[in-house]
């Protein structure tokens, strides 16, 4: 039975380790995402100067350029407020792995103290089978030296007659 939950939780490890190791593919996915998007501010924030010196330039060029700016800064903000979320989520996502982690430590700890446990109940068992074994032995010797006396003692009755 011992050696039964010691298997179930053999296999629960290894199926949190599945997940620990999928979350983190998934945080470093995130992650990836996430300098994808800071080039995309990047390349919108080279963009918006470019478009400012055009507007000076030109007056009409100058109220398109004002609009894009004001669009691209729209932008900026709604993709920092989303990458402001995304980091809240990653570090939220490490400390649950982190916890997890911790869990999974304390888990095969306590599944290394139950195999230990279960060696000593063997060695035990082993230790006691032997101990019955001899005993056993102990008890024919005995049984045969008794019987091997009331013989002996049988042959003197019967001599003394």
């Amino acid at each position: 039975e011992l050696e039964e939950q010691a298997e179930v939780e053999k296999q629960e490890r290894q199926l949190k380790a599945r997940e620990l190791h999928a979350q983190l593919q998934e945080k470093e996915e995130l992650e990836r995402e996430h300098r994808c998007k800071e080039e995309q501010i990047q390349k919108l924030l080279e963009e918006k100067e470019l478009l400012e010196a055009q507007a000076n330039e030109k007056t009409v060029a100058e109220a398109k350029a004002k609009a894009v700016e004001q669009e691209l800064k729209k932008r900026h903000k709604e993709l920092e407020e989303q990458a402001e979320v995304e980091k809240q989520e990653r570090q939220l996502k490490a400390r649950e792995l982190h916890a997890q982690l911790q869990e999974k430590e304390e888990l095969e700890r306590e599944h290394r103290c139950k195999e230990e446990q279960i060696q000593k109940l063997l060695e035990e068992k082993e230790l006691l089978e032997a101990q019955a074994n001899e005993k056993t032995v102990a008890e024919a010797k005995a049984k045969a030296v008794e019987q091997e006396l009331k013989k002996r003692h049988k042959e003197l009755e019967e001599q003394a007659e």
